[in-house]
């Protein structure tokens, strides 16, 4: 009893490890650096921002980078281009999404609306959410990283984009 106990014990540990990517738990060399390097700069929020994922420092989801890229149907996906007179505009997978923010200091309201082409993709969904979600933002000090927090420790994590 105590052998099949044992290999149930191993099997179902094999099962969770094998549902873990390394995209989900980064290692020390994170791609959005220190937080100590970060600032909250409306100048430096208004620009084009490519979404690269979302998550927390401990449990992130990358979003697939060929997922990402420019294709002949549509596009560059997964970005936010935040303008100077409060508007922004961008996409997920599909949707072309638009809409209005408002900030103080580093923090930040967002309202969007989003084109109604049905979109079973997660990253989808999760992009939408969280951006109606956030709460504040951060800029690191070279401009070229954004964290856009939709709770005091999860972020979506955006690299600059030259401007579409």
């Amino acid at each position: 009893m105590k052998n099949l106990l044992f290999k149930f014990a191993v099997l179902v540990s094999v099962a969770l490890c094998a549902g873990c990517s390394s995209d989900d738990f980064p290692g020390d060399d994170v791609p959005w650096g220190n937080i100590d390097d970060y600032q909250s700069d409306q100048e430096e929020l208004c620009n084009t921002w490519q979404l690269i994922g979302y998550g927390s420092e401990t449990h992130f989801h990358k979003i697939a980078e060929e997922y990402r890229k420019k294709s002949d149907t549509y596009g560059s996906r997964f970005y936010l281009i935040f303008k100077p007179d409060g508007t922004l505009a961008g996409r997920d997978a599909v949707n072309h999404i638009d809409g209005t923010y408002t900030c103080n200091g580093g923090n930040i309201i967002i309202v969007i609306a989003s084109s109604s082409v049905y979109d079973k993709e997660k990253d989808s969904l999760e992009f939408q959410w969280r951006l109606l979600e956030a709460t504040h933002y951060l800029i690191n000090k070279d401009g070229k990283k954004l964290r856009l927090y939709y709770s005091d420790k999860e972020f979506l994590y955006f690299e600059l984009m030259d401007n579409m």
